[in-house]
């Protein structure tokens, strides 16, 4: 018989990108206003590839960036 596995959505909307990393909504929000990363938007939806968004903190921690922790905190 088949397995059927359940697998996750590569793309997020903005609360659950927040929800999955932790992140307050406003944060996520203010990130793809500023165009941080790549998002695609749809009318005024913005869905943000969960490896486009994983790879982005990668990049912020190899670099020693504070500011993503920063607006955590703030």
């Amino acid at each position: 018989m088949f397995k059927i596995t359940a697998t996750k959505r590569p793309f997020l909307t903005i609360p659950e990108c927040a929800k999955e990393f932790g992140f307050p909504v406003a944060t996520i929000r203010s990130l793809v206003k500023q165009e941080a990363f790549p998002v695609m938007k749809v009318g005024s939806a913005a869905y943000i590839m969960r490896e486009t968004f994983s790879t982005y903190l990668q990049s912020l921690a190899f670099q020693g960036s504070t500011e993503i922790v920063e607006s955590r905190n703030g």
